[in-house]
């Protein structure tokens, strides 16, 4: 299965507007790194549908 597969709706279209656009995908990285790093977790724990502990076992490993 693709990675793209198991996104939804606006990140899906993020995701492929991303790879078309590299330029577009820098940008997006560097705002990205800026917001604080709770944010930027539970954007990743919603990406991959993870609980909070599910991603606190992963981080820990």
């Amino acid at each position: 299965m693709k990675k793209a597969d198991s996104l939804r709706g606006f990140d899906k279209h993020l995701h492929k507007l991303l790879e078309a656009h590299p330029e577009a995908a820098l940008e997006h990285a560097k705002l990205f790194s800026e917001l604080p790093i709770s944010t930027q977790l539970a954007i990743m724990r919603c990406r991959r549908k993870l609980s909070q502990r599910a991603m606190a076992k992963k981080i820990r490993k």
